[in-house]
């Protein structure tokens, strides 16, 4: 985990982007629906994301369930939620085995 976000800062969007294309190789999302993770990530609404992709809002919502039903999440905020854990673990330094 970086200094910036030990401290309380934000994550710098180069350590977000790696973050949501690993889990999303990991899960098998597309490249849509990455983008779409991505961005809600960096905490854009739906609405900012289909304007940011170009498309429109009914699509960005269509990304947001095929990316839910492939990572097993009920709504966003749970697939939000699974990100964050996984970046954890994947910034996690490695524990030592406790000691008696």
């Amino acid at each position: 985990m970086s200094d910036s976000i030990a401290s309380g800062g934000v994550a710098p969007p180069a350590a977000v982007t790696r973050a949501v294309e690993d889990f999303a190789r990991l899960h098998g999302l597309s490249r849509r629906e990455t983008q779409v993770v991505l961005f809600a990530a960096r905490g854009l609404a739906t609405k900012a994301i289909a304007s940011e992709l170009g498309i429109g809002y009914k699509t960005v919502s269509q990304y947001w369930t095929r990316a839910c039903q492939k990572v097993r999440c009920s709504g966003h905020a749970e697939l939000l939620a699974a990100l964050l854990h996984h970046a954890l673990e994947a910034t996690a330094p490695p524990t030592e085995p406790h000691r008696r």
